[in-house]
């Protein structure tokens, strides 16, 4: 079995699929509807995959902005989401990051040792 490094595994992401722009408010925005819907949602399934977006978006939040930054935008951007438009933005959310997650698999595949 070959090693697999997490630079090849990057790279190969990077050369399978077109990075999707999001900025930092775009993230911090996810981030807040994720948290609350990981507090509010009825059944397990809607909490356990609100969760792991709040955790995908802190990721990316982490690694490109500072925690000032990410507090005011949180400020900002928090108060502005209509809770009539929630549910819509929270499904992009979540579909972004499922683009994302099958970007991931997809590359890692690629790297599998053929048969």
């Amino acid at each position: 079995m070959r090693n697999i490094t997490i630079g090849a595994m990057v790279c190969a992401m990077a050369m399978a699929t077109p990075a999707t722009a999001q900025s930092v408010p775009d993230d911090v925005r996810c981030f807040v509807l994720s948290n609350a819907f990981a507090k509010q949602a009825k059944d397990a399934g809607g909490r356990q995959l609100a969760a792991a977006s709040m955790a995908f978006y802190m990721g990316r939040l982490d690694g490109r902005a500072d925690p000032k930054t990410i507090a005011e935008n949180v400020r900002r951007v928090g108060a502005a989401i209509d809770p009539k438009a929630a549910g819509a933005l929270m499904s992009a959310c979540a579909n972004h990051m499922g683009r994302s997650e099958q970007a991931l698999q997809t590359a890692i595949r690629a790297l599998a040792p053929k048969k």
